[in-house]
């Protein structure tokens, strides 16, 4: 994913609980790791290690 990059503090993170949310939601492994991707790009372009947003940022739009 192409995102403006600010801070890559949690990026690791980010992407584990994406994919980690995916499969307990029963998500397909490739579905899981495109939701980690979504969470970790968001998580970038924030700056600072304590950004706030939730999965609904990413499901209205915040990522496409």
């Amino acid at each position: 994913m192409k995102v403006n990059t600010v801070d890559t503090t949690g990026a690791g993170d980010s992407f584990a609980a994406g994919v980690l949310f995916g499969i307990a939601q029963g998500k397909s492994i490739q579905e899981a790791v495109r939701l980690g991707s979504q969470t970790s790009a968001i998580t970038v372009g924030i700056n600072g290690p304590h950004g706030f947003w939730d999965l609904e940022d990413k499901l209205n739009g915040a990522l496409k």
